[in-house]
């Protein structure tokens, strides 16, 4: 029959989902009852950004004031080569680009924007 072998995968892909979902769940309840005034995701608190954000050989830390826009970036090479201009994407920041700002600053001017968002 067609239909059984679909119907085991729907079982099993459920049952596993069913079992995490109430695992998380469980925790979350468990968590909330020790401590109701604890907020559901922590975030931590840095007085430092991590060593490895401040690496000089990445290059300069740097902010540019658009109109209504502050954005950081990071420069590395000398200005009077051509520029390469390193955009990333969504979830993503500068810090992508860190192999590329080491490898490229040999030939070029290399800017990696701090994208917002």
């Amino acid at each position: 029959r067609t239909w059984v072998v679909p119907a085991i995968m729907f079982t099993i892909l459920y049952s596993i989902s069913a079992f995490y979902g109430a695992l998380f769940v469980l925790r979350f309840l468990y968590r909330w009852a020790r401590n109701p005034s604890e907020r559901f995701w922590r975030i931590k608190k840095r007085e430092v950004p991590p060593a490895c954000l401040n690496d000089p050989s990445l290059g300069n830390h740097a902010y540019v004031q658009l109109k209504h826009v502050k954005l950081h970036y990071v420069e590395n090479g000398d200005k009077t080569k051509p520029l390469m201009l390193l955009l990333h994407g969504f979830p993503e920041f500068w810090y992508s680009w860190r192999h590329q700002l080491k490898e490229f600053s040999k030939d070029y001017w290399v800017v990696a924007v701090d994208m917002r968002g």
